[in-house]
């Protein structure tokens, strides 16, 4: 499957034992979500992310954000609960983070994956570690060479305006 040029808003809160994500529950089976975000907030028990609950068997995420707070039990990250086998890349994550264990400002747990010039806010996100993914405190998450000296393309990807998405990078289809 391929997600592309997609959003969502508002909240998700899921009670049961499966996984909850502000734009996706499960990305699984070699599945694709790019230049995607979330701004929803997110609570769930168990592999909660702002933007993917579980990043599974040979997925990816790449040029995506989430800005929505979230909170689980555990596998709980900024972007991904749980990145499982899986890769993200360039792509960052700014909502609060609160769990009990594997708690991670852009990522929860991560195993046998790859997780490739990625951020979270610090500050935002109230997480100074992360599974994977480099923490930064939020005047350096508003600075475009903080992106651009990882190599994000903002002239094709990206953008950033201190007056558009609270001075984070947006993704260039994105209206305001």
């Amino acid at each position: 499957s391929t997600i592309s040029n997609s959003y969502s808003t508002g909240s998700v809160s899921l009670n049961g034992n499966y996984w909850a994500g502000g734009l996706v529950g499960e990305n699984n089976s070699s599945s694709t979500i790019s230049n995607s975000y979330s701004t929803a907030s997110v609570s769930g028990p168990c592999s909660v992310g702002g933007l993917v609950g579980i990043n599974d068997d040979n997925s990816e995420v790449s040029n995506s954000y989430s800005t929505g707070s979230v909170s689980g039990s555990s596998k709980v990250g900024g972007l991904v609960g749980h990145n499982n086998s899986s890769t993200i890349t360039n792509s960052y994550s700014t909502g609060n983070v609160s769990g009990s264990t594997n708690v991670g400002g852009l990522v929860g747990l991560n195993d046998f994956s790859t997780v490739t010039n990625s951020f979270y806010d610090t500050q935002t996100s109230n997480q100074t570690t992360s599974a994977e993914g480099t923490g930064k405190l939020t005047a350096k998450m508003k600075t475009e060479t903080t992106y651009t000296d990882a190599g994000w393309d903002f002239t094709n990807d990206w953008a950033r305006d201190d007056n558009k998405n609270g001075g984070y990078p947006y993704l260039l289809w994105q209206t305001f």
